[in-house]
């Protein structure tokens, strides 16, 4: 769920602490 909402909100990605293309991306 919350990837899901990550995806949706580009600042949660960019905040994301890790990155891992499952949870955050960085495009």
């Amino acid at each position: 769920m919350e990837k899901l909402e990550i995806e949706n909100n580009p600042i949660q990605r960019k905040i994301c602490p890790v990155k891992p293309e499952s949870i955050c991306t960085f495009d």
